[in-house]
C-alpha cells in the first residue's frame, strides 16, 4: 500500500512569526541537523525568511533565506530523515526559482552537493576551510536556467 504525504507548506518573515509551537519544532530539527543555530544567524540579520513543511502538526522540514532584490540566499534546507528522498529539499527550492539563488555548501554534504547541481546549480568560489576547517563551495543558479 501507497501512503501520500499531504502537508502544508507555510511561508513566515521570522519576525512575524506568531505559532510559537512550530517555531519550537524548527529549532528543535535545526539542533538535530546544523551545528550553528537559527539564534546565531538571527542575530546578525533580522530579515530571514522561511519555509516550513509541516504534516500532521509537526516541522517536517524547512527552508531558511534571504530576499534580496535580485537575488536569494539560502542560508539552511533541513527534512527530517525519515521523509528523505522524496523531493521535498527540491520542491522548497524551486519556489525561490523566480530569482538567483546563491548558497554555500559543505563539500563532505555530498548529497547536498548533489542535489544544488540536479537543481542547475553550479559552482563557482572555493571557501578553504569555511566549514571549521573542512572546504566549501558557493554554488548560483541563473534565474534564466
Amino acid at each position: 500500500m501507497k501512503w501520500v504525504l499531504i502537508m502544508l507548506k507555510v511561508h513566515y518573515n521570522l519576525t512575524e512569526i506568531t505559532n510559537t509551537h512550530y517555531l519550537r519544532k524548527m529549532v528543535l530539527l535545526e539542533r538535530k541537523l546544523f551545528k550553528n543555530t537559527l539564534e546565531e544567524l538571527y542575530q546578525f540579520d533580522h530579515n530571514l525568511k522561511f519555509t516550513l513543511l509541516i504534516d500532521n502538526e509537526d516541522v517536517i522540514g524547512f527552508l531558511l533565506y534571504k530576499e534580496h532584490e535580485i537575488a536569494y540566499d539560502i542560508y539552511k534546507v533541513a527534512i527530517k530523515e525519515e521523509y528523505r528522498g522524496k523531493g521535498l529539499a527540491k520542491d522548497l527550492i524551486k519556489d525561490l526559482f523566480t530569482k538567483d539563488i546563491v548558497l554555500e555548501v559543505n563539500l563532505e554534504n555530498i548529497e547536498g552537493v548533489k542535489l544544488y547541481e540536479s537543481l542547475g546549480f553550479t559552482k563557482y568560489a572555493n571557501l578553504q576551510g569555511y566549514y571549521d576547517g573542512k572546504d566549501g563551495v558557493k554554488m548560483i543558479r541563473s534565474f534564466n536556467g
